[in-house]
């Protein structure tokens, strides 16, 4: 197999937590005591998301003196709010209480740790594009967002006009125009401040009309209203609103809905209004379904399942993959259960004529993950040929075949060159012409370039 040059990565919890109990034991029959006292330093309860700090554990016998003992092991949970490196250095990503941890000569010492939601860096303020006439109101639009830029919907915003005479705003940062003119609306949040200047004009308008006048969808179509002045020089901003329970439009004039129903759309310009009316049927996407057949697991959780040919291979949160004969949907028969040294199988597959299966590991017993090759020339009883664990040690979310290259998603390794998103839970890398594809389960969507050529390699001999 061959692998790409740089594999993504994103730390993870689970590594440090099944090695705990075999680091216990190194020290006991090392045959040197406990330290009696273990201290972690600094000595801090509280920070915020984005910080790192780096930890020290310090070892202190039964009179106080320190003592030469190195922390064996470094771990944070839940592994979703922080992550910790093999050098103390904890990262903090999400907020609430996080439990920070060492093994010490074989003891273990936690504190607890109170993350902080981010300071707001930046506030964001939608342009209305057009004159605010007076009498009109519109609320505007703000987004405040941290350090990495993600946004913050939890803080409250704070607004003021420079010039009230011309344009009020009130608490929720709905602006009304007094009169003709200009004013600076601003908006903060702690420190962060952003502006943005409004023109008033007086307008007198022979008419207004909404189009399209009336119209017809289905649940969860977008349908996108205009307002059309009738005998004005400029484009003005209309206040748009709906009525009616699950509808809903933006400042653009876009709404949707959620429940079926008849719903009134109306848009204001100054001391005009006119409506639009919508008609709203369910999608009715539902089918009913009929169960074939089954084959329960009775004392563990199943993950995914690859089917090819006649036959499923399925991953379990486990140790282990099931093979399930499925040539009669009635009836799956179990042909092979397939012990692996990992705490979970997470991602199964094969290659596209079937004859090499890969799985991805996570918490295996000597720390070394990566993925294994199974042969499955006879599909119902797969061979393991061999394992790819080199820089992707900390355990492997998911594994894309494509041809003879496998893309994966790594929890942890320390590569300098590997790509770390923001918020680190990778999954499902998948490649198209020269980029790669993957999602993040708190940042989204990422698609990156595919870099250095890539190393030649077999199935017994993998190459990266």
């Amino acid at each position: 197999m061959r692998f790409s040059k740089r594999p993504f990565v994103a730390q993870i919890l689970a590594l440090a937590l099944v090695a705990m109990p075999a680091i216990a034991t190194h020290a006991q029959t090392a045959g040197r005591p406990a330290p009696k006292v273990v201290e972690l330093m600094p000595s801090q309860n509280e920070v915020d998301v984005g910080q790192k700090i780096q930890f020290s554990a310090i070892a202190r016998d039964s009179s106080g003196k320190s003592e030469d003992e190195k922390a064996t092991a470094w771990f944070a949970a839940p592994f979703d709010l922080a992550t910790a490196a093999e050098d103390g250095t904890v990262t903090f990503y999400q907020p609430g209480v996080v439990t920070v941890g060492a093994i010490v000569g074989g003891r273990p010492i936690f504190r607890r740790i109170k993350v902080n939601q981010p300071a707001v860096k930046t506030i964001e303020i939608d342009d209305l594009n057009a004159p605010l006439p007076v009498g009109g109101t519109v609320r505007l639009q703000a987004t405040a967002r941290v350090f990495n830029g993600d946004p913050r919907r939890d803080v409250t915003l704070s607004w003021t006009s420079d010039n009230s005479k011309t344009v009020r705003v009130d608490a929720a940062g709905v602006v009304t125009g007094v009169a003709p003119g200009k004013a600076t609306i601003t908006v903060t949040a702690g420190e962060a401040k952003s502006s943005i200047q409004l023109n008033v004009s007086r307008v007198s308008l022979r008419g207004l009309t909404v189009e399209p006048a009336n119209t017809k969808a289905r649940t969860g179509d977008v349908i996108h209203f205009k307002a059309l002045p009738q005998g004005a020089r400029e484009s003005y901003a209309p206040r748009w609103a709906v009525t009616g329970e699950g509808g809903r439009i933006d400042a653009d004039g876009g709404f949707v809905a959620e429940l079926p129903g008849s719903y009134i759309v109306s848009a204001t310009i100054g001391d005009r209004v006119a409506t639009a009316s919508v008609v709203i049927t369910p999608r009715n996407v539902e089918r009913d379904i009929k169960v074939i057949g089954r084959a329960p697991l009775k004392d563990r959780v199943g993950a995914e399942q690859w089917i090819i040919g006649n036959y499923a291979y399925y991953s379990t949160v486990s140790d282990r993959f099931l093979v399930f004969d499925i040539s009669d949907p009635s009836a799956p028969t179990l042909t092979d259960t397939i012990n692996v040294d990992a705490r979970i199988v997470n991602d199964i597959s094969t290659t596209a004529d079937g004859r090499i299966i890969v799985i991805s590991r996570e918490g295996a017993s000597n720390r070394r993950n990566g993925i294994a090759f199974y042969d499955a020339s006879d599909p119902a009883r797969p061979k393991l040929i061999s394992e790819y664990t080199e820089t992707v040690t900390g355990g492997v979310h998911s594994a894309f075949v494509d041809g003879h290259y496998v893309y994966l998603t790594n929890l942890w390794t320390g590569d300098p060159n590997g790509y770390r998103p923001n918020m680190p839970f990778a999954w499902g890398a998948q490649p198209h012409k020269d980029m790669i594809f993957f999602n993040d389960m708190n940042s989204g969507l990422w698609i990156v370039k595919l870099g250095d050529p890539i190393v030649k390699g077999s199935t017994t001999a993998p190459g990266r």
